[in-house]
């Protein structure tokens, strides 16, 4: 059934993207199922897929500075677990070197985007263990993936989950040693950034688990305001859909079996806009990486998507008044994100000392198009806010 010109666009910045999984996963209900659109299906082989070596590069003068990877190939342990939030269970797994602790650098925390779409499309993070001796924890948020699904919509809010975060972090304090090397990192990926964000406001002050050992927070594609993320997609699907509309069907490839009525070939122009919105703005691959395909097969359901937390944002006046000023942030955006750098620039006002890289040639999901270079970016934010106070730099 066609769908009118809005419906299709917001349409465009959900599931009809193969892609697009974090801020704008599920906008609406509507989504198509022409061959332009490739539906996620579980596999069996490894997150650990090569990716053609065209693909796996920083370009352009903002590219940030390459920390080598040392190449250490050690043997992970990998434990997982669940324990209790709020009554229902959420799953875990922590990531860890197999060397000695003495030898073992600070741990980081990812917290994944969505909300709704499950730590495993972040698992190639697991990077940082292998080549930095740093372990990694993951856990899928209450609503999704390994976890507990209540049914209940009022049981989720960005609020709840800054206090199932503390919840968590306190777990893995008191059961893995969390705190054991002087402190922790929070990343956050996408909706997995602003929770960070949510976090460090609402809950700093009365957690002295976060007071004493958060050393610093790493926002990756996370935009002060979801609303503004669905906007700047939302205006690159039209530009693509208008220069669609000037193009003849055979122009655009469209299938000979497919009707043509005007609004069957409208619906073809769209997916066209959404296949070049997502190609060049959310995941600039030629294939969808087995751990992004295994996180589409457990999608939250009952709270899912941009519509949930579009009324959640903060302003640069906010971050200047309340973000603790011990608590330093690195900011990792790619070049063709559509978190583009209006969404950024409260964090870029706000945040006193800000850490800011643009990673050149990639976009929304550039710890999938360039694994390598992002965790070695991330690896030199990391190390830079364990030095002591940093000189802040600002880069595009």
């Amino acid at each position: 059934k066609p769908h009118s010109h809005h419906e299709m666009v917001v349409s465009a910045a959900a599931g009809g993207l193969r892609g697009m999984l974090l801020l704008i996963s599920v906008v609406s209900s509507c989504s198509f199922s022409t061959p332009l659109v490739r539906s996620p299906v579980c596999v069996a082989s490894s997150w650990q897929k090569n990716i053609p070596s065209s693909l796996c590069k920083f370009g352009g003068s903002s590219s940030p500075k390459r920390f080598p990877l040392r190449n250490l190939q050690c043997a992970l342990k990998v434990e997982e677990s669940k324990t209790k939030v709020r009554g229902y269970n959420a799953w875990y797994k922590v990531v860890s070197p197999s060397s000695s602790e003495a030898e073992q650098q600070p741990p980081v925390v990812i917290l994944h985007g969505g909300p709704g779409v499950p730590h495993d499309y972040l698992c190639p993070l697991e990077q940082l263990a292998q080549d930095f001796n740093r372990p990694v924890f993951f856990y899928d948020q209450l609503g999704c993936g390994n976890s507990d699904e209540p049914q209940d919509e009022d049981f989720y809010s960005p609020r709840q989950c800054g206090e199932d975060c503390v919840t968590m972090l306190q777990h893995f304090a008191e059961n893995h040693a969390l705190t054991a090397k002087g402190g922790f990192h929070l990343f956050g990926q996408s909706w997995g950034g602003c929770l960070a964000v949510e976090t460090v406001l609402e809950q700093y002050k009365g957690s002295p688990l976060l007071q004493e050992n958060l050393k610093s927070v790493v926002l990756a594609s996370t935009p002060s305001s979801p609303a503004l993320a669905m906007d700047s997609a939302r205006a690159l699907i039209d530009k693509y859909l208008k220069e669609a509309k000037k193009k003849s069907p055979e122009e655009l490839n469209m299938r000979d079996d497919w009707p043509r009525e005007e609004q069957y070939i409208e619906q073809w122009r769209l997916q066209c806009a959404n296949e070049k919105f997502q190609q060049k703005h959310n995941l600039r691959l030629n294939h969808d990486p087995d751990c992004l395909k295994l996180a589409y097969t457990k999608l939250g359901v009952v709270w899912r998507g941009a519509h949930e937390v579009a009324d959640w944002k903060v302003t640069a006046a906010e971050l200047r008044e309340r973000w603790p000023a011990e608590v330093h942030v690195t900011l990792l955006r790619g070049q063709h994100d559509f978190v583009d750098k209006e969404c950024v620039q409260a964090f870029r006002e706000g945040l006193s000392g800000l850490r800011y890289k643009e990673l050149g040639s990639l976009s929304h999901m550039a710890h999938l198009e360039d694994t390598h270079g992002f965790v070695a970016a991330l690896e030199g934010a990391l190390k830079a806010m364990e030095e002591q106070h940093p000189e802040p730099t600002a880069e595009a």
